[in-house]
């Protein structure tokens, strides 16, 4: 047990200094009284013993300065010690200490947020066990436009019951449903899943029960919900269990609550990627069970056997679709075979990767900028430093000629360095937890794992990490600076201020140009991605979104189980909203413009092969209420529903690329290429309609009546007043007809204009933030340099004034180097900027990365800054007095 015993000395050494060091001297005093004692009892005088035992010490401090060592705490004492002395030293220069710790804090702050968002969107692992060997499966077609799909039900079933790679799979699909049983009826985010699901994300209910293989293929009414959905419904989740709920007025018993942390599916992945408020079993009908090419809805999601990697199990995949393929009808084969450079792909990627695809490279956009500006930061408390050791260079000088060495003085600056450093990392802790609410606040809803960012133990290493690291970036050039101007030589110098050194001279004015060298490079990519937004914000997506608002309804299919049921519903309802006051038109539609809408493969009449193309419904004058521009023919109208055939109304691009040198208008069409499948005569083309602002390929769309089944649609209306106004009598509308029914979103066309550049106006005005801080602390590091630079050149300027030079000589003298400085800085940054914008390529609309009106402004503007920075120590040096200066020297 010697070592806890040394271990509680230490301690007690350390935190109980006082009561050590009073018993030490207690054991001296003792050892003395005992030791004077002994040589008194051998003869000796009582003057001589004490003499003779004081002598037999060796000397009393030496003797305490061993005991102090044998303790192994001295590293500590010091550290301590140096620290109480920063602390004081500090407390006497508040000006600087406020600076640099406010400086710190800002840098380190903004750090300490982005790190949050990036490390749980990136970094942190999925919560799910095992999550390296579990992958995302899809397919693809990429001759027919469908580099990657989800899979249909046949094929999954044909591949999940015969792969030898995966230890198990399952299946999943995300749909809208009406859930009522307690409280208001409300619209919600269903998955129906296999029942093997569970077991592949290794998950289970924290309450209750999933459901078993059984339930799942006789399709038994049970449902497993979430923890807040079960919260929000009967308030305490455990009594859940039992109880029913209705899905689209069907009743399902709630077996299971599943954990308070538990989402699924993942926000980011790019099919079903909504986390679901409640599971279902899958239950597949005999219908989609023999739907070999349609409904290609489903994700998959693999756990990988150990030691197989995701290239075998692709090609492993990829064969069996290759099988499958083999075993569709004669019309598909037909269709295969007279499609050029048909194929079939495979796509097995880990899910960790799918989910943080889209969002990797702006996330790291952001972090390697917001690190930059930490750089700046560093630079500007560097050159800090540098006045501070140079106004203390006889302090120093002094020290050492009493006999402290370099590597003491050294370790006092960085002990100093890192109590501000520590000050800062402090404050910009607290900033963060401020400033990440408010960041979150404005980031996009598609942000993977949005709801679980926030303050972890990773974050608290990043900022403890970042605290430790920082004071060698603003203090090492200042502490070598230390070390070499530690001679007693310095003494002798008496009371001059000397000049300063090149070498000094040379490090503060390297620490401008890099400051502005890495300004150059944010105010660019910031200026880049600005550009590009304010050209995405400004295209035109093909309608017209003022005044334009829109109801997402869905009717349930126990209620609503016939076409004429569905029908009826939807044209009383536009038929009531249309003579509302301040509607000036109505129409209903399957998916709004920007909404992802249903991939579909279509055939043309006298043609080989299909095309595929984006598919929306309408009812109404769904067209005209958009504001869809018409290229000829005419728009889809009331009553087209009910004529045969069906009509359909395309793109410009569609028709170009099916008769592009013909007129489309009574040509015909049909979906897939069943012979049951019923022709639709093109009735009109209208222009290309934007899925997402930013999106430069053509779209390839078809409006066309509704199918049948098609029971989930968007209300929309134009109006001629503002059009929230009218909300409260849209839904009393919708209650007149279906007072069980809730009205689902109800949103303007001009927010989903909005929310779809969310993304890039998120990443767009941080950027633009960090460039900001980059440009206003450069500006400060050249001020703060020119203005140190003129206090110590004083002496000069008041020599050359004496000697005739006129002011404006010493303006200029100022100015110029300033410019030079800038110049320089600027240089560097251009050429940095043109490397680093290749990255920049991917996330950048319509604009050029080497966009010639970017990379023009942004040197005017910090060439404008850094002479504006300068005007005032320039100003100063000028008007120096020469009388007065000459005096004090």
């Amino acid at each position: 047990m010697r070592w806890t015993r040394k271990l509680g000395l230490r301690f007690r050494s350390v935190f109980s200094r006082s009561r050590v060091e009073a018993d030490l001297q207690e054991e001296l005093r003792d050892y003395l009284e005992r030791e004077t004692e002994r040589e008194t009892a051998a003869g000796s005088s009582p003057e001589e013993a004490r003499r003779l035992a004081v002598l037999s010490f060796g000397g009393a401090e030496r003797l305490k300065e061993e005991c102090r060592d044998a303790r192994g705490t001295r590293s500590i004492e010091d550290f301590l010690a140096d620290s109480r002395f920063s602390i004081r030293t500090l407390r006497r220069a508040p000006t600087f200490s406020v600076t640099v710790i406010a400086a710190l804090a800002l840098c380190i702050g903004a750090n300490t947020a982005i790190f949050s968002v990036v490390d749980t969107a990136l970094f942190r692992p999925l919560p799910f066990h095992g999550q390296d060997r579990l992958m995302s499966v899809t397919e693809g077609m990429p001759s027919l436009g469908f580099p990657m799909m989800p899979f249909g039900c046949p094929e999954y079933l044909f591949v999940a019951s015969r792969n030898q790679s995966f230890e198990t799979s399952g299946a999943y699909r995300l749909q809208t449903y009406e859930v009522s049983g307690a409280g208001l009826p409300l619209r919600a985010n269903g998955a129906r899943v296999t029942a093997s699901l569970f077991g592949v994300l290794q998950a289970a209910p924290v309450f209750g029960r999933s459901f078993t293989q059984g339930e799942d293929d006789s399709a038994k009414p049970i449902i497993v919900l979430t923890y807040h959905l079960a919260k929000n419904m009967f308030r305490d989740p455990q009594r859940a269990l039992g109880q029913t709920v209705c899905l689209d007025r069907k009743p399902y018993e709630v077996t299971g609550i599943m954990p308070a942390q538990f989402s699924f599916p993942v926000r980011g992945d790019v099919f079903n990627n909504r986390p679901a408020d409640f599971f279902i079993p899958m239950s597949w009908s005999k219908d989609e069970r023999q739907d070999m090419f349609n409904n290609f809805d489903y994700s998959v999601v693999a756990r990988l056997r150990p030691h197989i990697t995701n290239t075998q199990a692709a090609s492993e995949i990829k064969m069996l679709l290759r099988r499958f393929s083999a075993g569709y009808p004669a019309a598909v084969q037909k269709f295969m075979a007279n499609t050029p450079h048909f194929s079939i792909d495979a796509h097995v990627v880990p899910l960790r990767e799918v989910v943080t695809g889209d969002v990797k490279r702006p996330l790291l956009l952001l972090l390697a900028a917001v690190g930059l500006v930490l750089l700046i930061g560093c630079a500007d408390v560097a050159n800090l430093m540098f006045s501070r050791m140079v106004g203390r260079e006889r302090e120093f000088a002094i020290r050492a000629a009493l006999g402290a060495g370099g590597w003491r003085l050294a370790r006092q600056t960085f002990t100093e360095a890192f109590m501000l450093s520590l000050a800062g990392g402090v404050l910009g802790a607290c900033l963060a937890l401020w400033a990440l609410p408010v960041l979150l606040r404005f980031a996009p809803q598609d942000l993977p794992r949005l709801n679980e960012i926030g303050v972890n133990w990773r974050v608290i290493a990043f900022v403890f990490g970042i605290t430790l690291t920082t004071p060698l970036f603003f203090c090492l050039a200042p502490l070598l600076n230390v070390v070499r101007s530690a001679i007693a030589q310095q003494l002798r110098i008496g009371g001059r201020t000397s000049s300063q050194g090149k070498q000094q001279q040379m490090i503060m004015s390297g620490t401008v140009v890099a400051q502005f060298s890495l300004a150059v490079v944010l105010l660019i990519v910031a200026g880049l991605l600005l550009r590009s937004f304010i050209k995405a914000s400004e295209t035109s997506p093909g309608f017209r979104s003022e005044h334009l608002i829109s109801l997402r309804l869905a009717l349930p299919a126990a209620v609503y189980n016939t076409p004429e049921r569905i029908s009826n519903f939807f044209d009383r309802l536009v038929a009531e909203i249309s003579i509302l006051p301040g509607v000036r038109q109505t129409g209903a539609i399957s998916n709004l413009p920007m909404d992802t809408t249903a991939n579909r493969l279509i055939s043309v009449e006298g043609r080989k092969g299909m095309e595929r193309v984006d598919t929306v419904f309408c009812r109404g004058d769904a067209l005209a209420t958009l504001g869809v521009p018409l290229v000829r023919g005419r728009r889809l109208q009331p009553g087209d529903e009910l004529r045969k055939p069906r009509s359909a109304v395309l793109s410009e691009s569609l028709a170009k690329r099916l008769w592009p040198h013909t007129d489309p208008i009574g040509r015909h069409v049909k979906f897939g290429s069943s012979e049951q499948e019923p022709w639709m005569v093109v009735v009109g083309v209208v222009k290309d309609v934007k899925d997402q602002l930013t999106s430069t390929a053509p779209r390839l769309l078809i409006f066309a009546t509704p199918e049948e089944w098609v029971n989930e649609m968007n209300v929309v209306i134009r109006t001629s007043q503002t059009p929230q106004f009218l909300a409260s009598a849209i839904r009393q509308q919708v209650y007149h007809l279906d007072r069980s029914l809730p009205a689902g979103k109800l949103e303007t066309l001009d927010q989903l204009l909005q929310e779809s550049l969310s993304s890039e106006r998120f990443r767009t005005w941080l950027l633009a933030a960090f460039a900001a801080s980059a440009l206003l602390l450069a500006t400060i590091g050249i001020a703060g340099l020119l203005a140190y630079n003129a206090a110590q050149r004083s002496r000069e300027f008041g020599i050359r004034l004496a000697l005739g030079a006129e002011r404006r000589d010493v303006l200029l003298l100022v100015l110029k180097h300033a410019f030079r400085l800038s110049v320089l800085g600027i240089a560097i940054g251009l050429a940095a900027s043109t490397m680093v914008t290749r990255a920049l390529s991917a996330l950048l609309y319509d604009t050029s990365r080497y966009d010639m009106r970017t990379f023009s402004v942004v040197p005017l503007i910090l060439l404008a800054v850094a002479l504006i920075a300068s005007t005032l120590p320039a100003w100063k040096a000028a008007h120096t007095d020469p009388v007065t200066t000459l005096k004090a020297d």
